[in-house]
């Protein structure tokens, strides 16, 4: 899912609760790309049940 500015959401398929991970190139520093890969607190399950019930808020 793309929220713009060149974020996205991923979701982990290897994690069996399908944890979530954004991408944000604003936070990558020239030294450590790694920076911009950020945990998400909701897994794909619950982002879904949320959305599903209207009380999905976008980050």
């Amino acid at each position: 899912m793309r929220l713009g500015c060149g974020i996205e959401l991923l979701v982990d398929c290897g994690d069996p609760p399908g944890g979530m991970w954004a991408i944000d190139p604003n936070t990558m520093t020239e030294d450590d790309p790694g920076t911009m890969l950020l945990p998400r607190e909701l897994t794909f399950t619950e982002w879904m049940r949320r959305w599903t019930d209207g009380t999905l808020r976008r980050p």
